[in-house]
């Protein structure tokens, strides 16, 4: 009875794996059926399609709800910043020192 030795029997499964992933390294090249002006006819229009969008870009400032901005236009506001109409009254009575006097009884 002969025995194969484990040197042997580890060395057909190397070689039996490093086979079949040279045919799925090889499969998965054979699968791009483009030739390569149809890839660079592709990456053309792609380019193309990217210099168009680039052109159109628009970094304006746009108001994206109309009732928000209309809203907002009436709201009362210090340096800015929208205050409630109780406060308001307070910064029209003392001016910038309002925010000490936010806890008065009025």
């Amino acid at each position: 009875m002969v025995s194969q030795s484990p040197v042997t029997s580890s060395a057909s499964t190397l070689s039996s794996r490093r086979s079949s992933l040279l045919v799925l390294h090889e499969k998965s090249y054979s699968c791009n059926s483009k030739t390569a002006a149809e890839r660079r006819q592709a990456r053309d229009r792609a380019l193309e399609r990217y210099r168009d969008k680039r052109t159109r870009r628009s970094f304006a400032n746009r108001v994206k709800y109309t009732l928000r901005a209309s809203a907002a236009q009436f709201k009362p506001r210090v340096r800015g910043r929208f205050v409630s109409k109780a406060n308001m009254h307070l910064y029209l009575k003392y001016g910038d020192q309002y925010m000490d006097h936010i806890g008065e009884a009025e």
